[in-house]
């Protein structure tokens, strides 16, 4: 993890990752479909923005989220444990390396993946 953050670790930040959520959601969902998964990878979760959209578009699914930056993974945790309670047992939040994952194969029905790119040394 000897890489900054691209973004910084600000509230205003964090905020502005919320409000880009919101406002690209119907961009993004409108294209995706996961209903009927059961079990989703998200990969990139950041601070929790596109997972309450997850959470709130596709009722039945368990996420694992994960984000290679644990500041990011903590922040996510503080804003569900806060704001988002209803959906603590259906999500659990990770510190992880996506290009080394820590999950069997085969344990996920889907995957999700917004964002990351643009975090990634060599996509």
């Amino acid at each position: 993890m000897g890489q900054s953050y691209l973004h910084g670790y600000t509230s205003e930040e964090r905020e502005r990752l919320r409000s880009q959520a919101d406002f690209l959601a119907p961009m993004i969902y409108d294209t995706i479909d996961l209903n009927g998964a059961g079990h989703v990878l998200e990969v990139g979760c950041g601070v929790g923005a596109q997972t309450i959209e997850l959470l709130s578009r596709y009722k039945g699914i368990n996420l694992t989220s994960i984000d290679y930056e644990a500041t990011q993974v903590a922040q996510a945790k503080v804003n569900f444990k806060k704001s988002f309670k209803k959906y603590t047992d259906i999500v659990d939040f990770r510190r992880a390396d996506a290009m080394d994952m820590p999950f069997k194969s085969n344990s996920f029905d889907a995957a999700f993946f917004c964002w990351v790119l643009e975090h990634v040394e060599d996509p």
